[in-house]
């Protein structure tokens, strides 16, 4: 039921019609939205406020931020290992992707303790006999059991109580049911010439998006319909002005993909994506899109298989998330030189926070060939999704990898032999020339980042 977008009808508001099944999906991305504004307006309402304005917006801006990082490390961690194809429904129907129902198991998770240190940390305070750990494990409780309601009225109202998702569930009494169905979500979507506008029940939740990247959307991979716009968009509404879609570079990667042979990001989303083919948080909603699914299940087969010769490492900036995904890149790397002899790129760009234990390693890693270190301002950075380019506000290093070619891989074994030691001088010769070719193109990549901020400039 479920039509194609016509792009041809610009200005025109085009109305996204839905089945049942596809009606009770976005309404289920839609509950976990209106969940997550809440969660946002609690917390909000019992941080001890300031007497000056400005510092009182900054805070609420941080417990935004500070929210944001908790979620999607709960939901990295969460689907660690899960084959979200066949448990889609046990995927989605927790508020942030991830199991936590118990006190005793979320104070002391990680992700948990980080969440609270970062609050002392910006000296953001909360009032007396507030809970943190009971405040998130009420609202993901109270969202299963609305998801479960709204899974009943699905199944009531059309009759079916086969549907291939009612085993993962234990049903609670029906409700009664709506006087009239005249309430039902109405969704459009509407091209104009600069932007495109995504309205959910009238305006309830309503998204804008620079036409170039809906367009990037439509044309990347397959042909989405209206139906698989609409819950991707309604997915990543917790994500909404988050800085985590943020991108570095206007056209960088376009450019990189010109003088390196890479090709595949393994981080990004449909709305920030650069390349063709993709890792993202959630394949059930991105596959359409070109996502290959979690980074956490990438695997030496797929990239031998898809040809992967060469990747972009740009990670949400999340210390904890950082210093895991590191470590399995580097284990990736070694797997594939070691047990499929293939050669694999990695390009590198992390925040520069020197005294982070995985910079470190990262930057006396035995495959990196070459780094640069960007100050602030000396890059620029891109909000896709809204087309916006600004320079950058941190410090940035870029890191070039490889697991065949690097210098710590150079031949060094002393022999007297004299034909072998003419095969090793023309393998090491060989293998210099191609390190010196890598970082002349990792120096047009340096030279063209500083092009798009003196562009930026004039």
């Amino acid at each position: 039921m479920s039509t194609h977008i016509k792009l041809n009808h610009i200005g025109i508001i085009q109305t996204i019609k839905l089945t049942p099944l596809q009606l009770y999906s976005c309404e289920l991305e839609y509950l976990r939205y209106k969940y997550y504004k809440k969660l946002v307006s609690n917390i909000e309402i019992n941080i001890i406020q300031e007497k000056n304005i400005n510092y009182q917006r900054k805070k609420l801006y941080e417990n935004k931020n500070i929210i944001d990082r908790y979620i999607l490390e709960c939901i990295n961690d969460g689907i660690y290992g899960i084959d979200i194809d066949t448990l889609s429904y046990e995927f989605t129907k927790y508020l942030f992707f991830n199991k936590i129902n118990d006190i005793s198991i979320i104070s002391v998770s990680v992700y948990f303790v980080k969440m609270v240190l970062e609050y002392y940390e910006k000296h953001i305070y909360f009032k007396p006999n507030f809970k943190l750990a009971e405040i998130l494990l009420l609202y993901n409780k109270n969202f299963i059991h609305d998801a479960n309601i709204l899974y009943c009225k699905h199944l009531h109202l059309n009759g079916n109580c086969n549907c291939k998702l009612y085993k993962y569930i234990h049903l609670p009494p029906l409700p009664p049911l709506p006087s009239s169905l005249q309430d039902l979500p109405i969704c459009t979507i509407q091209i104009n010439k600069s932007n495109v506008n995504f309205a959910y029940r009238g305006m309830e939740y309503n998204k804008n998006i620079s036409t170039t990247r809906f367009l990037n959307l439509l044309k990347n991979f397959e042909n989405p319909s209206g139906y698989q716009i609409a819950r991707m968009f309604l997915r990543y509404a917790i994500f909404d002005n988050s800085n985590q879609q943020w991108s570095i570079g206007g056209s960088l990667y376009e450019f990189i993909n010109t003088i390196f042979d890479i090709c595949f990001e393994m981080f990004a989303s449909p709305l920030n994506f650069n390349m063709k083919r993709y890792c993202s948080l959630f394949l059930d909603t991105d596959a359409i899109f070109g996502s290959i699914g979690s980074f956490y299940n990438l695997n030496c087969d797929q990239i031998v298989n898809n040809n992967i010769r060469g990747v972009v490492y740009n990670p949400p900036y999340l210390p904890l998330l950082m210093d895991k995904t590191l470590n399995i890149c580097y284990n990736l790397m070694d797997k594939l030189r070691e047990s499929y002899k293939y050669e694999f790129t990695i390009l590198a760009f992390l925040p520069y926070w020197s005294d982070a234990d995985y910079i470190i390693r990262l930057l006396k890693h035995k495959y990196i060939i070459c780094s640069k270190v960007f100050k602030k301002g000396e890059f620029v950075i891109h909000e896709k999704d809204k087309g916006r380019i600004i320079n950058g506000t941190f410090d940035l290093v870029m890191v070039l990898l490889n697991n065949l070619i690097s210098d710590s891989n150079m031949p060094c074994n002393i022999t007297t032999d004299k034909q072998n030691t003419k095969q090793e001088t023309k393998q090491e010769t060989k293998q210099e020339t191609k390190i010196k070719e890598y970082k002349t193109n990792f120096n047009e990549i340096v030279k063209f980042m500083n092009s798009e901020v003196t562009n930026i400039k004039n």
